[in-house]
């Protein structure tokens, strides 16, 4: 609309002046209107050079800041992806440790209850062990040995000079076959 003004005011100043005598107002009037469009179209050229430039500057700082913003972006994800990763290491570890902690105190139950099924039966042990050495008879290789050594201790005795031999007053020397016999049924 600023552009068809000048020739809206020539054509006034057209039909003005037809009727009428020329004057040189009307002429320095179009003059002046003409010099003032020239000066507002320079002003509106001098904007529009300015919004393009501003344009411009803007387009390349959005372009600069979506890159930066990429960049953020790509990091913030990388710094997920990591903490998402220390969290499933963590959590790898909090089941090795859960499992660990079930284990011992599961083994640590057995060994007490173990211990304590031991420290119940070692007197029924014991007195087993006990019954078992009172009930047991000897050997005969045990009571062979006994009347070997009986007889080897009297066989030195009997070959020993009278005088280096204690005398024996006259009492009765127990038979060894009869003490064994003896000792097997008092112990029955």
């Amino acid at each position: 609309m600023i552009k068809n003004r000048p020739i809206i005011v020539i054509f006034v100043t057209l039909g003005i002046s037809g009727c009428v005598e020329p004057d040189g107002r009307l002429a320095d009037l179009a003059e002046q209107t003409t010099a003032q469009q020239a000066q507002q179209n320079r002003d509106m050229t001098q904007a529009n050079a300015r919004l393009v430039d501003t344009t411009r500057q803007l387009a390349e700082r959005d372009a600069v800041a979506r890159q930066e913003l990429t960049a953020l972006q790509k990091a913030i994800r990388q710094d997920q992806a990591e903490v998402g990763r220390q969290r499933d290491m963590l959590e790898s570890e909090r089941r090795t440790v859960a499992a660990d902690r079930q284990r011992e105190s599961t083994w640590g139950a057995v060994l007490l209850s173990t211990a304590f099924v031991l420290a119940a039966l070692s007197p029924f042990v014991l007195a087993g062990v006990a019954l078992w050495i009172v009930w047991r008879t000897p050997d005969d290789s045990a009571c062979g040995l006994v009347v070997l050594e009986d007889l080897a201790s009297r066989s030195s005795l009997l070959s020993a000079t009278p005088s280096s031999v204690p005398r024996i007053e006259s009492r009765e020397v127990p038979n060894v076959a009869d003490q064994t016999s003896g000792d097997r049924h008092s112990g029955e």
